[in-house]
């Protein structure tokens, strides 16, 4: 609600603002005038809930405000502050509309008594209005809006007239939504109070467990068509708006928040926004690389549900997002078409996925849409016959070779006994398991002196940590020295 404040004293306006907690009372808005002429312009834009006037000011009195402000049909609450007590000012201000006569110096508690009757004559005639002119059902429909928007503020004449069942010491709000409005229209609404909130969006409130369970179960029904967002619960229906906040917070948020498991959400489970550690995007591609090379489908899955959870702590805008997805995408896929060519038959090209990210409706489904793709690179590797278990190795070790590489380690990985794998890698290669590592990075490093890289560099690179053991191994199986190689070559 809107108050306004019409006064010739700057700080007599804004003491009147602090004297009395007025956001306690519904209060949000907080206008200023210092003058007659100002004060009506204000009250015909912004139209405020309640006016605190001075009576006597130079370009316009205070009745004057009132008196014009009431033949302008403006139906807001005004208090006259006046330094005077003379019979005749407070029966003009009768005249005009005024809910009340207040007294300068303005008692703290006289000016609270004052904003209650002020309110609960605003809502006693939105009511009568309501009534009036809609039917009870719409009517009921619309008080449930205000209270749960915060718009309206709760009285005992709503019970009265409309009978809310508002006994109950059990609340919680729900929202409804459904991408198709007239499939929201079919649920069934009458056991419960409800109201209309958007097109897509239909807000209900459950007034004990018996009410919240049978919600749930007639959900189940509709679990294609509806998503269901559930507040907290709340012992008092003075909470329905902060249960409606809590709940719209998730509803405005839902790209993050829908999952594809259940149409249920509940706001009490979403983590609030929090500083998680930044996501290095080369580590976590080079890990879902290996996950995929090494045929380990449900570590894929929990890699993926590990980045979706950084993402609802970050909670980073949704092109950020996208740019995040289709970068690993893109290398992890590159990669593996490099090393399996007819794999681009099977998943989506970078085209496809970077086009499915801009269709999708919520970030779980496109997490999804990047696991199916996934699993489906698993299950062809593991079908096809170029990939046996020395070969995918080889090709590991080949991914990693900066990286330092041991046979036990490896065996861990891909479920052999070290012993049996170090066996298995000799028949089928011919070479050892530390001759072919070492000779592949060979091989690295002289690609890299070739480039113009220095020896120290080099050794790191190609996954040496000892300058003298390279220098060594190189001379073995080059026949020079690196820096003789460098000099050569360039």
């Amino acid at each position: 609600m809107k108050v306004l404040f019409i006064d010739d004293e700057p700080l007599i306006r804004k003491g009147l603002q602090v004297v009395i907690p007025w956001a306690q009372y519904g209060f949000t808005e907080f206008l200023e005038a210092e003058d007659g002429p100002e004060g009506l312009k204000l009250i015909e834009e912004e139209h405020p809930d309640l006016v605190l006037l001075d009576i006597h000011m130079e370009t316009m009195s205070g009745l004057s405000v009132a008196k014009k402000a009431r033949e302008q049909d403006f139906s807001g609450r005004i208090v006259i502050l006046s330094g005077y007590s003379d019979f005749e000012y407070a029966k003009s201000a009768i005249d005009y509309g005024v809910t009340s006569y207040l007294l300068k110096p303005v008692d703290p508690e006289q000016l609270t008594e004052a904003v209650l009757k002020s309110i609960d004559e605003l809502n006693k005639e939105r009511l009568v209005s309501i009534y009036a002119d809609q039917p009870a059902s719409m009517a009921k429909s619309a008080i449930i809006t205000g209270l749960l928007t915060g718009t309206m503020a709760y009285t005992a004449e709503m019970e009265t007239i409309y009978h809310l069942g508002f006994s109950s010491g059990y609340f919680r709000v729900v929202l409804l939504l459904s991408e198709d409005a007239e499939k929201s229209k079919l649920f069934p609404v009458k056991n419960y109070l409800s109201a209309a909130i958007s097109g897509n969006c239909r807000a209900y409130i459950v007034t004990g467990p018996a009410q919240e369970q049978a919600l749930k179960k007639q959900l189940t029904e509709y679990e294609n068509e509806l998503i269901a967002v559930f507040s907290s619960k709340a012992e008092s229906h003075t909470e329905l708006h902060s249960l409606y906040q809590a709940a719209e917070s998730v509803v405005k948020n839902m790209y993050y928040y829908k999952n594809n498991k259940s149409n249920l959400l509940y706001a009490e489970t979403v983590l609030p926004v929090s500083s998680a550690e930044d996501f290095n995007l080369i580590t976590f591609t080079e890990t879902l690389l290996s996950r995929v090379l090494l045929l380990e489908p449900e570590q894929t899955e929990q890699d993926l549900a590990a980045l979706t959870s950084w993402f609802l702590q970050r909670r980073p805008p949704r092109d950020s997002i996208g740019f995040i997805l289709q970068n690993c995408y893109n290398q992890v896929t590159s990669k593996l078409f490099e090393q399996y060519p007819k794999l681009t038959l099977e998943i989506a090209d970078k085209d496809k996925f970077t086009s499915h990210l801009y269709a999708d409706r919520y970030l779980c489904d496109s997490i999804a849409f990047f696991n199916r793709q996934l699993q489906t690179a698993i299950a062809f590797i593991k079908t096809s016959s170029q990939a046996s278990p020395c070969q995918r190795i080889c090709q590991y070790i080949d991914e990693h070779l900066s990286d330092p590489l041991k046979l036990d380690s490896i065996a861990k990985q891909f479920g052999y006994n070290s012993a049996y794998l170090g066996k298995l890698f000799a028949k089928e290669t011919g070479r050892h398991f530390n001759v072919y590592l070492d000779e592949r990075r060979i091989e690295l490093a002289r690609d890299y002196l070739e480039k113009g890289f220095s020896v120290a560099q080099t050794c790191e690179l190609s996954g040496f940590t000892n300058t003298d053991y390279f220098t060594k191994k190189f001379k073995k199986y080059v026949g020079t020295l690196p820096s003789e190689y460098k000099k050569s070559r360039q």
